[in-house]
């Protein structure tokens, strides 16, 4: 037994089964939540944009060692406004966030408008490490945030 096993893994034709059936992350999200500009779509669009928003305010804390209290001091506010946005608060004010930005992190907040489908989308710009990844770090939130 443990011979023809070690024969398939030596010819590989244990792996070499390939699956038809893959579809994209976007396709999956497609057939989730609709096409973009969907009213399904577009609530979807905002949580994970509000998700990115608040995985790098975390990222850029953490990376300079500091507490949400702390951040809070920094830029006045509360550690309670920190972290509903770090947890996907989707009603922040803009000017808050800038000050957060700005005096508590020492970073500048930049927006673009981009027009995707017909669809206008706001989104902001922070730099974080090369190898952030929030579409992979949403997907963890959504799997810790919903299983049992």
């Amino acid at each position: 037994m443990k011979l023809i096993r070690l024969k398939n893994l030596k010819n590989n034709t244990s792996m070499k089964k390939t699956n038809n059936n893959l579809t994209s992350f976007e396709s999956h999200i497609d057939n989730q939540y609709g096409i973009r500009g969907t009213k399904m779509r577009e609530e979807y669009e905002e949580g994970f944009e509000a998700f990115k928003l608040g995985a790098m305010l975390q990222e850029l804390r953490k990376e300079q060692g500091l507490t949400q209290e702390q951040l809070a001091q920094k830029c006045g506010t509360t550690k309670t406004y920190i972290s509903r946005i770090e947890n996907n608060a989707s009603d922040i004010r803009l000017s808050t966030l800038m000050r957060i930005i700005r005096e508590g992190l020492g970073r500048q907040l930049k927006f673009s408008v981009d027009e995707l489908n017909d669809v206008k989308s706001l989104s902001g710009i922070i730099n974080l490490q090369e190898n952030f990844d929030p579409q992979k770090e949403y997907q963890k939130h959504i799997v810790s945030k919903y299983s049992i």
